[in-house]
């Protein structure tokens, strides 16, 4: 019973922390959605990355990492919302020297900046409680479904290209299609065609200068990323293994 009662409660934190994230990067999109402080937001929007990845595989440099990342984005943050908060100012006492738009951004900003430091305060009580890295057998299978429209949108957004490079669009719904059938004995196998992905993800952000294109791949480098991991608790022998565990630390060193 006891054992049952603490499964529920480290679901339940797991959840809450996995929906902090995705709120911080809600409120992040809007933020940058601005023509102004943009540049305070990107700490922000990297932390949330690493609070991710520490939420899913709480490994104490990926804590750590995170920690550094999400007092970073605090600091800027808080810049944003001083800024945010003297400009708005200076518009009620002195109104011709902004323009109207300006002072409703700036009083937006105020309030969307606002939600994310107390966000962060709460994400900052979590970050350093240790909890034990585990495979998650699930993970595969829900990246694969909740990515499944995400996969017909990038593909869409390379049909209109005539030369070699629009079956870059369809790579990565091919592989989400064949992880369905993923087991222990190919793993292995899998581990380098994510790695040959993430190549392949990392050249078309560089090759391409438009935003959408940049967001939607960035989405695929994260999940390659996780499928990577979490593969690595389970097939411990391979080289894609060894080489993530030089990077995240060892398993024997992870938190219990």
């Amino acid at each position: 019973m006891l054992c049952h009662i603490h499964r529920i409660f480290k679901v339940r934190c797991f959840l809450k922390m996995i929906t902090l994230v995705f709120a911080q990067l809600f409120l992040v999109c809007i933020s940058l959605s601005f023509t102004t402080l943009t540049m305070y937001h990107y700490a922000n929007a990297a932390a949330q990355i690493a609070m991710l990845f520490h939420n899913i595989f709480p490994f104490k440099r990926i804590r750590y990492g995170a920690s550094g990342l999400l007092g970073a984005a605090a600091l800027c943050s808080g810049l944003a919302w001083m800024i945010s908060a003297i400009r708005a100012w200076r518009y009620l006492f002195f109104p011709s020297k902004e323009g109207v738009s300006f002072f409703i951004e700036c009083s937006v900003n105020i309030i969307v900046v606002l939600m994310q430091l107390v966000l962060m305060v709460a994400q900052g009580k979590e970050v350093m409680r240790k909890v034990k890295v585990t495979y998650l057998e699930s993970l595969f299978k829900i990246c694969v479904f909740v990515l499944f429209f995400h996969d017909f949108a990038y593909a869409a957004i390379f049909t209109v290209r005539t030369d070699a490079l629009f079956v870059f669009g369809y790579t990565q719904f091919l592989v989400h299609t064949l992880m369905l059938g993923l087991n222990r004995q190919n793993i292995e196998l899998f581990q380098y065609v994510w790695v040959g992905l993430i190549v392949q993800h990392v050249y078309i952000i560089w090759a391409y200068e438009d935003m959408y294109v940049r967001m939607f791949t960035g989405v695929y480098i994260i999940a390659d990323l996780l499928y990577i991991i979490n593969s690595a608790l389970q097939h411990q022998t391979s080289i894609v293994t060894k080489s993530i565990l030089l990077i995240i630390g060892p398993i024997e060193n992870r938190d219990e």
